[in-house]
């Protein structure tokens, strides 16, 4: 390790290392984040990049600590039994980390609690590890217009004798919902249907060209995360 590496580490153990609850601090270092330690200061950085650094580091561990409390609210647990529970599982405990380090570096509160509320299943629920690793890897690369998007489509589902369906929405009314995404909704849109988590319908019948967007079936199980489960006796179908 360079005398600098050595240096924007005591920084960051600085600004974080009496912060942060145990638990925290241990998914803080599982992802990467030197927490509590002791290397003598030098003064190869200024003190406005010194700042930086530590108000970097802040943050993604103020973001780590409310995806821990989250987590373990939604599983019902505390996190040092988040933690054990993920220990004694290769899967779960890899899950756990790939989950805390995107939210560490999540934009949004919301996104850190969708997050959260993901990992909290995964977790108590042995037979949903893979299919949580695919909602996570999903999940960690949409950014708040995408997370806004997803909210705006599971709106008024319809239910059916084959069960829940989510409504097919105008891309006219979508503008309409959405006015301040202007033409970045169609990337945004876009991002989602790359993932497989809404499909774009093109109607032209000759008297005029109709587009509707819909959320897949994953969509919308991506998309129940994005409210409080910790109240609710059973994840919603």
């Amino acid at each position: 390790m360079t005398e600098v590496e050595r240096h924007v580490r005591t920084v960051v153990a600085r600004a974080v290392g009496n912060t942060v609850a145990p638990g925290v601090a241990a998914l803080c270092a599982m992802v990467g984040m030197p927490i509590g330690e002791s290397t003598a200061f030098g003064a190869l950085v200024g003190s406005a990049i010194e700042e930086a650094f530590s108000q970097f580091y802040r943050n993604r561990a103020k973001r780590v600590a409310r995806f821990a409390e989250t987590a373990a609210r939604e599983a019902g647990c505390t996190i040092d039994e988040l933690l054990a529970d993920a220990a004694a599982y290769p899967e779960k405990l890899e899950l756990l980390v790939q989950t805390a380090e995107a939210a560490s570096r999540a934009l949004a509160d919301e996104k850190v609690d969708l997050l959260a509320r993901i990992i909290a299943q995964g977790i108590r629920d042995n037979a949903k590890v893979d299919e949580t690793l695919i909602i996570a890897d999903a999940v960690r690369t949409l950014e708040m217009p995408h997370l806004r998007l997803l909210a705006l489509l599971a709106q008024r589902p319809k239910v059916t004798p084959d069960g829940i369906v989510p409504c097919r929405w105008d891309m006219t009314e979508v503008v309409k919902e959405l006015p301040d995404f202007g033409a970045a909704l169609n990337g945004v849109a876009a991002k989602l249907e790359s993932l497989a988590l809404s499909h774009l319908t093109v109607v032209d019948p000759g008297t005029g060209r109709a587009a509707w967007l819909q959320l897949t079936s994953f969509g919308f199980e991506c998309a129940q995360y994005m409210s409080d489960r910790s109240s609710q006796h059973a994840p919603a179908d």
